[in-house]
């Protein structure tokens, strides 16, 4: 559902009355309820995510 090097849509906080939105660069490939690593294109700076759909992830 990701792949490496794929740009993955990271959400924050969903469900809890608020969303954030960054986009990421997948560092490694996943599959669904996978944990992936993840980079932050803005920053730079290494996340981490589960699969949570094609391209979409949900931050930890």
């Amino acid at each position: 559902m990701v792949k490496r090097g794929q740009e993955v849509t990271l959400v924050y906080g969903q469900g809890r009355g608020f969303t954030i939105t960054v986009k990421t660069e997948a560092l490694q490939d996943g599959t669904m309820g996978e944990q992936v690593r993840l980079k932050n294109v803005e920053s730079g700076r290494i996340i981490s995510g589960v699969v949570t759909g094609f391209s979409e992830a949900k931050g930890l």
